[in-house]
């Protein structure tokens, strides 16, 4: 399919093509293939509005999205920190299938980025970059759900 142009919007895609004309709508993030030049696909990025346009962020570089209100603060491997201006539920369908797990109300961490999980009255989790984040008892669970296969 040949695309002139792509909107991303977490409620929905957009995918204009050029040939029809047509739009068409979809809930669900496009399954695009590698690119031709192996750079990521669609599919292994989200999009983040800025007041300039989009910025596309490679899903496996996120070590996790923080909720701030009506905004997610998204951490980055490198230290750097990005906002958008979308609830952190917004991205909860499009990253929970890349091994995104939702460990509290305020957090949603990416799994292959867990340095340590400390149990006990008070659990938390280590990311790689050092920072503590906070485990709900339903987070708790859900993540060692997601982790059983490898312990």
């Amino acid at each position: 399919m040949n695309s002139s142009s792509i909107k991303v919007d977490s409620r929905y895609i957009k995918l204009a093509s050029r040939s029809t004309g047509k739009v068409q709508n979809s809930a669900q993030p496009p399954a695009l293939a590698m690119a031709p030049n192996n750079q990521p696909s669609l599919s292994e990025k989200i999009a983040i509005a800025g007041s300039d346009g989009y910025e596309f962020l490679t899903i496996k570089k996120i070590l996790y999205l923080k909720a701030d209100g009506n905004y997610t603060e998204i951490w980055m491997e490198d230290g750097s920190h990005h906002y958008a201006s979308k609830c952190l539920k917004n991205f909860v369908p499009y990253l929970e299938p890349n091994n995104f797990c939702r460990i509290h109300s305020a957090y949603l961490i990416n799994v292959t980025r867990v340095k340590c999980f400390q149990k006990g009255g008070s659990p938390s989790i280590i990311m790689d970059n050092g920072h503590k984040l906070k485990v709900s008892r339903t987070g708790k669970q859900v993540f060692m759900n997601t982790i059983k296969w490898l312990v």
